[in-house]
């Protein structure tokens, strides 16, 4: 199901939309300052994002010596 978007070059619906809730850093202090948003995907969208732009991003950081030694998590040998 993931191929299919991907092949025809469209988004569904569901991909569109994210849930954003706010959570408090300090408990009990909800100050706008210190509020921590976080957005929500599906997480079929968030595999498509991991699996097309992170190999790009990595293949492209190690083309351009872009990439620092300690960032070993994902590169090649």
């Amino acid at each position: 199901m993931l191929n299919i978007p991907i092949q025809h070059g469209f988004a569904p619906e569901r991909w569109t939309q994210s849930v954003t809730p706010m959570i408090e850093k300090d408990e009990g202090k909800p100050y706008l300052t210190r509020l921590r948003v976080i957005h929500l995907f599906e997480a079929d969208y968030n595999l498509f994002l991991k699996i097309l732009f992170g190999k790009r991003l990595v293949r492209n950081g190690e083309k351009y010596d872009a990439l620092n030694d300690q960032q070993h998590g994902s590169r090649p040998f």
